[in-house]
């Protein structure tokens, strides 16, 4: 992982972030996995969410 910020103006600040594909798709996978818990959709189940 590369991670390359850069100061601007006031307080903010820019990252530019690579990562590998595959290192970022499992993190993104689990993220839904965690959220879906949280969601609700009426019609379905609470932590069923499609």
């Amino acid at each position: 992982m590369k991670i390359i910020s850069q100061k601007r103006e006031g307080n903010k600040v820019a990252l530019e972030i690579e990562a590998e594909y595959s290192a970022f798709t499992k993190a993104v996978d689990q993220t839904l996995i965690e959220a879906c818990k949280d969601i609700k959709i009426p019609g379905f189940r609470p932590g069923k969410a499609p």
